[in-house]
């Protein structure tokens, strides 16, 4: 988990292509729609 300096915190995942993508919570028990933030992550299993 990650936050965009809204004091709220956002999901960050990875697929299987090495893309990273941010969703934004919403405030009301929602997700935006992901965001691509970076590439180049296949090679790691997780982010911590």
């Amino acid at each position: 988990m990650t936050s965009t300096g809204d004091g709220k915190t956002d999901l960050v995942s990875r697929d299987t292509s090495g893309k990273v993508y941010r969703n934004s919570i919403d405030g009301k028990g929602s997700f935006s729609a992901r965001a691509q933030i970076t590439t180049g992550w296949q090679g790691y299993k997780g982010l911590f």
